[in-house]
């Protein structure tokens, strides 16, 4: 589903995020990336999503090469969950879903004529399946918490029937109960919506209870990857540095 082959990408001040790396993830998997920050974590979701180019090497998605011709087709069918929920507070729960579908309706008519009564259905059934309760869906995204925030962030992502959902650290923010119940309730709504996960996290024991796979980075390269209970050294390496640096 999601293939990167000796991908290199280094910044206009010389840093080097991702080096050399190969990496494929399988259709319908639940991929968690783990390591510490400055692993090249978030690089590589940007990838994946066309929000930054590849100094060198390729990347596919959905059996199609990304490039600046397939860009937009490709952005169609990846949605992404951000660290920091980015709803818009003023506008209702059902609103900042629908925003999520943007990319799918002409913005003249979602000015003038609003979404397609489908769209809108879609939009409740999805806020429901987040686990928030039917008179949320009027409810302005200031009045709710955070991690009633991140359902309908969840819920805005799924709204366009991704074919991959990109999750950058999205429990980072929460306390470690609800940040459970929120990659809980992400693993099981792409489960029943069929949608591949591609998700960084900065937590070992959350990347062993939700991934099917754990890919652990270190300084732009992968450390290791297979199943979720690779060795506790092998774990540690990923934040060697990020251990010195906090002695």
């Amino acid at each position: 589903m999601v293939v990167l082959e000796q991908v290199t990408k280094v910044f206009a001040d010389g840093t080097t995020a991702l080096n050399a790396l190969d990496l494929e993830v399988s259709q319908g998997s639940f991929t968690v990336l783990l390591g510490a920050s400055g692993a090249g974590k978030s690089t590589l979701l940007n990838l994946v999503n066309g929000m930054t180019s590849a100094t060198s090497g390729t990347v596919t998605v959905g059996g199609i090469r990304l490039d600046r011709k397939s860009l937009r087709t490709i952005q169609r069918s990846v949605s992404m969950i951000p660290q920091q929920f980015q709803l818009v507070e003023r506008l209702t729960v059902l609103d900042n879903v629908l925003s999520g579908a943007l990319r799918d309706i002409s913005t003249w008519r979602a000015l003038v004529k609003g979404f397609p009564i489908s769209m809108r259905r879609r939009a409740c059934e999805l806020i429901e399946l987040v686990g928030l309760e039917r008179d949320h869906v009027n409810r302005r995204a200031a009045e709710l918490s955070g991690g009633q925030q991140q359902r309908v962030a969840i819920a805005r992502a799924f709204i366009s029937a991704p074919k991959v959902v990109l999750a950058d650290e999205p429990v980072s923010s929460l306390d470690p109960v609800i940040s459970r119940d929120i990659l809980s309730l992400l693993k099981g709504t792409a489960s029943q919506l069929g949608a591949t996960v591609l998700c960084s996290l900065h937590q070992v024991a959350l990347a062993r209870a939700f991934s099917d796979r754990i890919v652990g980075m270190r300084e732009g390269r992968i450390e290791f990857e297979g199943a979720t209970d690779a060795s506790s050294d092998a774990r540690a390496r990923l934040y060697e540095k990020e251990n010195l640096e906090t002695h």
